[in-house]
């Protein structure tokens, strides 16, 4: 087998190096948006100290970290259709119970094999593809000596370890915040189930790489990152304080959640307002690669797709790092509550990409949870051209954002409270982080974790958002004043439940199919909603079912930003179709603009589950589609 292997292989390395070969000749004839840089090309930097210019031993420190110049945001349309050739892939990974143990397999490219040789193979694929692939318009980061004018003094609780109450720290908090709203942190990775199965098997990121972009850089109060560029900070403006805490809090949930993970902290202050904030060859990072990214920053929201959205869309569509955003704060006031004036209830820019996975906010509410009402939940809508490219109707133009949620209003009970002197004033740090800014690091830190156990998942997007959504079985509670995400009209399960950690690892069947637009689909007639058409479809069979069980199953695939911008529509509008052999169950999902489809089934008895995914639209692209399926 293995000799089949590596001659198979062999074809398809050789086959992908002549496509890079190509690729290079074309680009002195046209302008591509994909090419290959060598680390030769790119500048580098060390980044060893803290934000205040110092050597300091609780900041990580990287010997190296590339960045590349960037183009500017107005040079991102399209100047040509052409991609270049990769080699087409496929992997697969199985976890599941039977006989009352679990089963653990991994193919790659239909071939079965063991985890170490499974991860060597696939480590070779990625690579490859990564040189040809990568995103060039990446940060264009500087190294200027910091300027930062404030100072820490001690405070009652200026150690970790003490525990305190709200009440002790209510009064450093900006605004007052319901206490029957809060989650104690350090009981909370028992709800999610990350402390038993990823912490104390020792799963806390390790290897893995998470970068946060944010508008300025953590303060160095016990927290550990590496900071990825420095640059003079404005003075005299309460917002920058607020800009400080911020990145601390996302700082200080990635450590905790994922306390091995190397967190890289990109301050956008120091960027011009046309450079991207997306790191270059998120691959060559040091000391871990650059798999994930956490984008919680406040920023703008608008009703479309635009080129916020079209810009972090091309990034995951080329360098296949997991991105992460805040769905926004921008939800309805309700009763005598009041969190700050709602400034809408659109998603916010980052969070509106198709290849983004989107986080909401959850809240305790009367000792249920509950998605925060403040969590913008309006689905944004294609670029304006798609009303009269599709329809009039808004449900056809839009799509539904955000797809998951997550844990917020986040207590640490046992951090210190700073005081901070800036400009003869003096502000304070309380540890209370909110909303959907919190959820999403939340988020982005338990996928770290995954990632060190499971690298099946590393480098894939697609099928991460799958399984996410198909492992998101933790009900939330509705309440009076919002029915969760009600205005989910596309797929009316997505939004209603938080993911377990146990869910993400346990009793889960994987795929992922990376190619060219021709790869993977077959034209070929079906049995579609009880009548033969034919349809260009992926078709397999799921073995091993029990009678009785749910079956959460979802695909999930990438679109290229650029296109999606000219189209006004998703470049491939692709439907699930789950049935069962012998049984009159049928489960569709075939929303026209969602990046994802899923569905639950039941299964009626023991015979193999059914999978087609039908490609019902083809503009172009190429096939970057993942699945999940979840025995509840």
């Amino acid at each position: 087998m293995k000799r089949n292997l590596i001659i198979f292989l062999s074809g398809l390395l050789a086959a992908s190096a002549s496509a890079e070969e190509s690729l290079v000749k074309q680009s002195s004839t046209a302008e591509q948006k994909s090419i290959g840089i060598s680390s030769s090309h790119m500048q580098k930097i060390n980044a060893s100290t803290d934000i205040l210019g110092r050597h300091n031993s609780k900041v990580a420190k990287t010997p190296t970290a590339y960045i590349a110049p960037s183009k500017s945001r107005a040079s991102l349309a399209r100047t040509s259709n052409y991609e270049p050739e990769i080699a087409a892939i496929t992997g697969r990974y199985e976890n599941y119970k039977i006989n009352n143990s679990y089963v653990q397999k991994y193919w790659f490219h239909d071939i079965q094999m063991d985890s170490a040789t499974y991860v060597q193979w696939a480590q070779l694929m990625d690579n490859n593809i990564a040189n040809m692939i990568h995103y060039q318009s990446g940060s264009n980061l500087n190294t200027n000596t910091p300027f930062y004018n404030y100072y820490f003094s001690t405070s009652q609780y200026e150690h970790y370890g003490q525990e305190k109450t709200y009440k002790d720290v209510q009064n450093y908090a900006h605004h007052v915040i319901a206490i029957d709203t809060l989650f104690n942190v350090n009981t909370l990775l028992n709800k999610n189930d990350l402390s038993s199965e990823a912490h104390s098997k020792n799963f806390k990121g390790n290897g893995i790489g998470i970068y946060m972009a944010e508008t300025a850089l953590p303060n160095t109060q016990g927290l550990s990152y590496v900071p990825i560029n420095i640059c003079p900070t404005e003075t005299g403006a309460q917002s920058k304080i607020d800009n400080i805490n911020h990145a601390s809090k996302v700082t200080r949930i990635l450590n905790y959640l994922a306390p091995n993970a190397t967190v890289y902290a990109i301050n956008r202050a120091c960027l011009n307002p046309s450079t991207s904030v997306y790191p270059t060859r998120p691959d060559l990072f040091s000391p871990s690669p650059i798999y994930i990214g956490s984008h919680s920053y406040g920023q703008n929201a608008n009703h479309y797709y635009g080129d916020i959205s079209q810009e972090v869309d091309n990034y995951v569509y080329n360098t296949r790092v997991i991105e992460f955003a805040s769905a926004g704060n921008g939800g309805q006031e309700t009763g005598s509550q009041h969190y700050g004036a709602a400034t809408g209830n659109e998603i916010s820019e980052t969070g509106q990409g198709l290849n983004v996975i989107t986080v909401g906010a959850v809240i305790r509410h009367n000792h249920g949870e509950t998605l925060d009402y403040r969590t913008s939940i309006e689905n944004p809508k294609m670029p304006v051209n798609a009303q009269t490219s599709y329809s009039s109707n808004p449900d056809d133009i839009s799509y539904d954002k955000p797809e998951i949620a997550n844990y917020s209003n986040l207590f640490f009970n046992t951090d210190p409270v700073y005081t901070y002197h800036y400009n003869n004033k003096e502000y304070s740090y309380a540890p209370i982080f909110q909303a959907t800014s919190a959820a999403t690091p939340f988020t982005a830190a338990m996928v770290a974790d995954l990632l060190q156990q499971k690298p099946f998942y590393k480098w894939h997007p697609e099928v991460v958002r799958a399984l996410l959504i198909t492992a998101s079985t933790k009900k939330l509670t509705e309440t009076d004043h919002q029915q969760n995400d009600i205005d989910n009209n596309h797929n009316k399960l997505i939004g209603k439940g938080m993911p377990s950690y146990a869910a993400m690892i346990k009793r889960n069947r994987s795929r992922y199919w990376l190619g060219n637009n021709t790869d993977f689909f077959e034209t070929k007639y079906i049995s579609y909603k009880r009548r033969s058409v034919q349809k260009e479809v992926i078709t397999f069979n799921e073995e091993n079912i029990t009678k009785g069980k749910t079956y959460r199953i979802a695909i999930s695939w990438l679109s290229d930003g650029d296109r999606t911008r000219e189209l006004g529509a998703i470049p491939q509008d692709i439907d699930l179709m789950v049935t069962q052999n012998g049984a009159s169950n049928e489960a569709y999902s075939t929303t026209m603009n969602n990046p994802f489809e899923f569905v639950e089934f039941k299964a009626e008895n023991n015979n193999n589950l059914n999978i087609t995914i039908i490609r019902h639209r083809n503009d172009g692209g190429r096939v970057m589609l993942g699945y999940n399926l979840y025995e509840q």
